[in-house]
């Protein structure tokens, strides 16, 4: 009887020992030390206030930056539609209008606004989505941008832009990713002004189930990123027979949400952001299905063989969706020949909140990276060249096979982050701008009470209890990068130099350097937002510019280097966007 008490009391305490030391790290990471947390703000002077109707609770942003156009994906019902925290929920009756009914002209709540931010004085306008599949509702997320035209992807005045949208249309069930044409160069259909989406595809969980023959259940994409090495055939449109427009169809990485069907419970309440009590804590570690995480890759969706398959391996805490994003490396001028030289991951686990970057590398050789396998467009190609099928001929047509290229990636370089990160944006040299909060503690209960609030009709500010909830802080850091080698430094922009290093084959160690560049501290939820300052830029539709405003729990970024500005969305702020003038005297440009 002794012995199995005494093995018993050994486990026990391995496993305490085991997984307190974890726990602690987790509570620094999203409880800390109140020394620790900085109670101003920083250069929120330089964000203004991008406000119009339906623009909130707005999830990602895109830029497309030979062009200048930005895309802002933005659904209303967030807090009651949410994949990441497992909530699908009809917007209560008593909450406000604007989140339950689309607005006049719009046929959906939900919705993709364009941005024109070339023009003086522009500001995001809702889209009309023309021939959107009627099955289920729209609930955008991550958005992707690239020019139509895949032989002049650098052209400052496209005739098209592709949109590539992740989509959760049903409760409960995988996402998928809609594929829109906006035409921006047509006079007649209002140019850069042009207010309608066309639909141009779907698809569907077929494509984005990492090992069909396995019969593993399919992936839900969330952020998306395009690689432009590898395309479909020309495709047409699925849902408009009047268009003969075909588009070819880019590949893409993205990382995904937990599956919809790991949920134990439909309310939000089998996610925590963070656990602040041991005992929770060590249940999480032996039961962690209770709180369902994301898939453990980034994925790789190959468009000429319609199929995804894994590129990277993370870990992530329940409600952290791993953010991804290619950049070029600098192109050629670096020494680079990919659309994807580098991936940069930002993933928060249960210690500690990372950046990543993943060079393209050929670990086995380029040939480790080329499949060969059947086409699956080859039924799709014989009827677009009028070619019988096997039923029609009663001859078997032979089997087609295409090569595809997966590429292979290796982690050189990660960062430990000061604070948990939602966002993360990639500028043109390189450096990551990553946004989250200090006080994760925070966002549990803040989220709550925004539901509880708005449920009942009234505005954030005026909730019950609205003094003693605080709305979580908003924190946007800079990684910026030097290559060192003894006394000899270069620079993220000295693109020239480094490529003539790396034609001679020489490694040079990388050091990252992290740098604060706005900050909105945490204020009670009763403080209502007022502005710092009024612009003199407005419209008659109800569009203003106010300044001193970022939004809360950032999850969408882009960066325009040469623009000097930031552009910040937010899923759980129902306050509106944030564009940000990049202070010279803080970051390089």
């Amino acid at each position: 009887m002794l012995i199995p008490v005494t093995i018993s009391a050994v486990f026990a305490a391995l496993f305490a020992i085991s997984t307190y030391l974890p726990f602690h790290k987790h509570h620094n990471l999203h409880f800390p030390k109140a020394d620790l947390i900085k109670r101003t703000d920083l250069n929120l002077d330089s964000c203004a206030r991008i406000t119009a109707p339906g623009l909130k609770f707005c999830d990602d942003v895109v830029l497309h930056q030979p062009s200048g156009m930005a895309y802002v994906s933005c659904d209303p019902s967030r807090l009651w539609w949410d994949p990441v925290r497992g909530i699908w929920e009809s917007v209560p009756a008593s909450a406000p209008r604007e989140l339950r009914e689309p607005a006049e002209g719009s046929a959906e709540v939900a919705g993709i606004w364009s941005w024109d931010t070339r023009q003086e004085g522009s500001l995001p306008k809702k889209l009309k989505l023309a021939h959107l599949p009627r099955r289920g509702g729209f609930h955008p997320y991550g958005i992707a941008v690239v020019n139509a035209d895949n032989q002049n992807l650098n052209a400052s005045d496209p005739g098209s832009l592709l949109l590539l949208v992740s989509n959760q249309p049903e409760p409960a069930r995988s996402s998928i990713v809609d594929v829109f044409v906006h035409d921006i160069n047509d006079a007649a259909q209002g140019g850069r002004q042009n207010t309608e989406l066309q639909h141009h595809l779907r698809l569907g969980p077929d494509h984005f189930t990492p090992d069909a023959k396995a019969q593993t259940p399919p992936v839900s994409p969330h952020r998306l990123t395009i690689f432009h090495e590898q395309y479909s055939p020309a495709l047409p449109p699925q849902h408009n027979p009047s268009s003969r427009r075909k588009i070819v169809m880019p590949s893409f990485f993205f990382s995904a949400t937990p599956d919809p069907s790991a949920f134990a419970s439909k309310d939000g309440k089998s996610v925590k952001l963070g656990i602040d009590n041991y005992p929770d804590f060590a249940k999480h570690m032996l039961f962690p299905k209770r709180q369902p995480s994301p898939p453990r890759y980034l994925y790789f969706y190959i468009a000429k063989a319609a199929k995804s398959v894994p590129i990277a391996e993370l870990s992530s805490w329940p409600g952290f969706v791993p953010q991804v994003h290619a950049w070029d490396g600098g192109g050629k001028r670096a020494g680079f020949n990919s659309s994807a030289a580098m991936l940069m991951s930002v993933n928060t686990g249960a210690e500690v909140s990372s950046l990543h970057q993943w060079d393209q590398h050929w670990v086995h050789g380029v040939e480790a990276g080329l499949e060969v396998e059947q086409d699956p467009y080859a039924e799709f190609k014989d009827r677009q060249e009028s070619i019988p099928t096997e039923e029609e001929s009663g001859i078997k047509p032979p089997e087609r096979y295409i090569h595809n290229y997966r590429p292979q990636f290796v982690n050189f370089w990660t960062r430990p982050l000061k604070s948990p990160s939602f966002a993360l944006a990639i500028d043109d040299w390189g450096r990551a701008w990553t946004a989250g909060t200090q006080e994760t503690g925070l966002t549990d209960a803040w989220i709550a009470y925004l539901r509880h609030t708005l449920a009942r009709g009234l505005p954030a500010h005026k909730g019950v209890g609205a003094a003693s909830v605080r709305r979580p802080s908003t924190l946007i850091e800079q990684t910026t990068h030097v290559f060192r080698q003894g006394s000899v430094t270069a620079h993220p922009w000295e693109m020239e130099r480094m490529k003539l290093v790396r034609d001679r084959g020489i490694f040079i160690p990388k050091e990252f350097i992290g740098t604060n560049i706005y900050r909105a501290h945490a204020r009670p939820a009763a403080d209502e937002w007022q502005p710092i300052s009024l612009s003199s830029s407005s419209s008659r539709d109800g569009s203003s510019i106010q300044l001193g405003f970022l939004p809360t729990l950032p999850t969408g970024m882009a960066v325009d280097r040469v623009g000097k500005t930031l552009y910040v969305t937010g899923a759980y702020d129902e306050r509106g966007i944030a564009k940000c003038s990049i202070p010279g005297n803080w970051a390089e440009l």
